[in-house]
């Protein structure tokens, strides 16, 4: 378990900032308001050289590898929901890095899940 337990602090770890970065790269691109945008080789071509993007892209994979490695050692209904705490880490993350605002209630939501992970590991 101890195994697991490391892979999953990493797969947290590199899901949060893989999406930092993808959020930092896709300011950079613009915003993309349609399908049509979205599916333009112009924006393609963007997105797909953005550096940030990119990194972001390969901390994301490398996250998704390792939490392979963590599926075929425990119960997904037990570790699933401890996912959760990398919606914790990136909301703080966005704030000090992307200079998002956390309002009150998002606050309030981020505790309701740590609240939740200590309910399931009960």
């Amino acid at each position: 378990m101890s195994f697991s337990l490391t892979l999953f602090v990493f797969v947290v770890l590199l899901q949060a900032f893989g999406q930092i970065l993808e959020k930092y790269g896709m300011t950079q691109v613009g915003k993309i308001t349609s399908i049509g945008q979205l599916l333009n080789i112009h924006t393609i071509l963007q997105i797909i050289t953005n550096p940030y993007v990119v990194c972001g892209v390969a901390l994301s994979a490398t996250g998704l590898l390792l939490w392979l490695g963590i599926l075929s050692n425990v119960k997904i209904s037990y570790i699933y929901p401890f996912g959760a705490i990398s919606y914790i880490l990136l909301a703080v993350l966005a704030h000090f890095i992307l200079k998002e605002g956390i309002s009150l209630t998002h606050w309030i939501g981020i505790c309701v899940i740590i609240f939740g992970c200590y309910l399931i590991n009960k």
